[in-house]
């Protein structure tokens, strides 16, 4: 596999970690004077090749994939409103598009928040609220705006698989799902998924301009044992089933809550997790947990049935920014990938208990994103002394073993 990070100081980076070299072991009679003049080999390093310069203007935020025209390459959002569309091989710009709606004012008001391709269109949220989708067949070098939900928002996301479901939800801002295809105009009617609310009186009032495109929004959770509103504040959040009907969310409050847009508009679950924000959410090894992430270094699992943690992954010494689990292509076994604040990309297994760290790699700057290459394969690592040997074997002329027979 192949690992791409984003970081404050605007560079991206590609990491591929060797694979462990595979000696065989051969008994050899070895005098003192080789036992003292013997020094411990030196492994492959971890290949690490740096894309761009450094610039605290371009700090990336989010990271994606895109396939274009067959081409597979980077999308990369950053901090001055730039969209880069750049070769994994290479790292050059294939490319570039502007968002208006980053980076504006005299404050620089406005982050990415939201950022995927699907079927030659791309999207990108900010947290001023502005919702973008942009045909990538045209020549433009801004985005197109389709839609305002509102400031205060801190999560966009797009289903994986219907592109067209989009949820989002922020400070003081309760989930909403929204149809992008009413949103952009495409088509008048909401398609797609039912709700809890599908067969209600309410769908034959007349709808508010601010509603347009609405399929759900949730509704808060009931006033705590002193009677007081609870309040809302979404951090992140991830789509949990194919359906679109089931989504996970984390709160600034180390809640983690689990809506049925099927069965009602308050979570089917809530859990509190920890005693510090929750800051990033993503899919785990399965769609039955997600992995969590806080303010400080606790990164760990949760089941979403139950709602408790069933791993820890450790190691880290600062916060973990971006994550996601990804296949090993030469095990066959599900790791998760994360990077921190502490500088450092680290690799987990899953297969164990113990969750132990297969790989880190130090990487200098102050890591915001993460993307794994699971298509790319590793060139195996050659043992010197074993291909001497067999070389060696190879060479010899084979003779025959029967004896001639003396009359």
């Amino acid at each position: 596999m192949r690992y791409f990070t984003g970081d404050e100081s605007g560079l991206v980076k590609s990491i591929v970690f060797p694979l462990p070299v595979v000696e065989k072991k051969v008994k050899k009679q070895k005098s003192q004077t080789d036992k003292d003049e013997e020094k411990p080999k030196e492994g492959p390093k971890t290949q690490i090749n740096v894309f761009g310069t450094v610039n605290k203007e371009e700090a990336v935020e989010k990271m994606a994939w895109a396939t274009i025209n067959d081409e597979k390459m980077l999308v990369i959002a950053r901090k001055n409103g730039k969209i880069q569309f750049m070769s994994p091989e290479d790292g050059s710009i294939i490319r570039e598009l502007i968002d208006e709606n980053v980076c504006v004012g005299a404050k620089k008001e406005g982050t990415f928040i939201g950022l995927s391709v699907e079927d030659d269109l791309l999207f990108t949220a900010s947290s001023n609220g502005q919702i973008c989708w942009t045909d990538l067949n045209t020549d433009t070098k801004t985005t197109t705006v389709i839609t305002s939900l509102g400031k205060d928002l801190t999560c966009a996301r797009l289903h994986p698989q219907l592109g067209h479901i989009l949820a989002v939800g922020g400070k003081e801002r309760e989930l909403t799902l929204y149809d992008m295809n009413v949103l952009s105009g495409k088509t008048d009617a909401i398609t797609g998924i039912e709700t809890s609310s599908t067969n209600n009186t309410t769908k034959y009032k007349k709808q508010k301009e601010n509603e347009k495109g609405q399929i759900f929004q949730a509704k808060n959770v009931k006033n705590d044992y002193l009677d007081l509103r609870v309040p809302v504040w979404i951090t992140d959040l991830q789509f949990v089933n194919a359906e679109a009907t089931m989504i996970a969310v984390s709160t600034h409050y180390h809640q983690i809550r689990v809506y049925d847009i099927k069965a009602a508009r308050r979570p089917v679950l809530d859990v509190e997790v920890g005693k510090t924000p929750i800051k990033r959410m993503s899919v785990g090894v399965t769609l039955d947990q997600v992995l969590y992430a806080d303010t400080t270094n606790d990164f760990g699992a949760v089941e979403l049935k139950h709602g408790k943690v069933v791993a820890q992954y450790k190691g880290q010494t600062g916060a973990t920014t971006a994550f996601c689990s990804a296949i090993d292509n030469e095990t066959k076994e599900t790791v998760v990938v994360s990077v921190s604040l502490d500088r450092f990309l680290r690799v987990h297994e899953t297969s164990s208990i113990h969750r132990k760290l297969l790989n880190k790699a130090y990487l200098k700057q102050r890591l915001t994103a993460v993307l794994v290459d699971e298509s790319y394969e590793v060139e195996k690592p050659v043992d010197e002394e074993a291909k001497e040997e067999d070389d060696l074997w190879s060479s010899m002329s084979t003779t025959s073993s029967k004896r001639k027979n003396r009359s």
